[in-house]
Parts: structure tokens; sequence; C-alpha cells
């Protein structure tokens, strides 16, 4: 059920707005995003965390979509968008994130996802089960 409630919301980090009411906090965001992707996104409400981090309800999923995908424009920027996630899902990317720390420190390339970790092309995932990462087994080609 929480889930299905933040569905369309993104967390946005490194962007001040300033401060200001939820609407000119919304005004603002929406002419960000069309800023630094150049689309026109409709965003239903904006609340402000802390300083430099929001909680952006988006009207429609679509639009969500479209600002994930165009997120890598943002590279070598010190902002952030990501979809939100529950509170179950936020401690299971911090022990992946955790992971992907000590692999990298071993010089390892690695490639962090949601609920999953590539590791030198080893690809590792989350077992809800075990309540932690482990080697994802190869899929099955039903051609073969």
């Amino acid at each position: 059920m929480q889930k299905e409630k933040i569905r369309n919301n993104l967390i946005i980090t490194g962007v001040t707005m300033g401060e200001g009411t939820e609407e000119e906090l919304r005004v603002a965001i929406e002419s960000k995003m069309e800023e630094l992707f150049r689309v026109r996104a409709k965003v239903g409400r904006a609340y402000k965390i802390d300083e430099a981090r929001y909680i952006i309800e988006m009207e429609q999923w679509n639009d969500k979509l479209t600002i994930l995908k165009e997120k890598a424009k943002l590279k070598g920027r010190d902002i952030f968008i990501d979809s939100e996630l529950t509170k179950t899902e936020r401690g299971i990317q911090k022990c992946i994130r955790d992971v992907a720390r000590i692999e990298k420190g071993k010089g390892a390339k690695i490639k962090v996802g949601y609920q999953k970790l590539n590791v030198i092309g080893q690809m590792m995932k989350w077992n809800h089960a075990n309540k932690r990462l482990e080697m994802a087994q190869p899929d099955k080609d039903p051609k073969n």
C-alpha cells in the first residue's frame, strides 16, 4: 500500500529552490525541470525535506518516467533524481551500496541498480527470503 502511495514520487537532491509556499516551490521545480531537461512535466505537490532535498509528487506516471530517462543529462553535476523508496527499500539499497563501496575499494568496476549490483560482470540480486545480496542465477533461454 505504501508503494502505491509513492508511485509517482521523485526525490531531488542537490538543488536549492529557496523559501516559499508549496505553490511557489511547485512552480520553481516545474521550471527547473524544463530548464534541465527541456521537458514540461506537471508537478502535483512538492515538499522540502532539508536544505537541498525535495520530494516531488508528479501528476502523471509518464512524466516521472520521462524525467528518470532524462536524468542522464545531469551527469557531472551535483544534482540527483531518483524514485522515492519505502523505508524497507531504502534499507536494502543501503546494504547494496555498502557492498558496492567495499568492492570498489578493492578496485572492482561496479554498477548499482534497484535491488541489484553488478561487480565486474557478475550480477548479484537481493534475496528477500534470506535478506541478503546473492549471486544471480543465469537466465535460462527457452529458445535453446
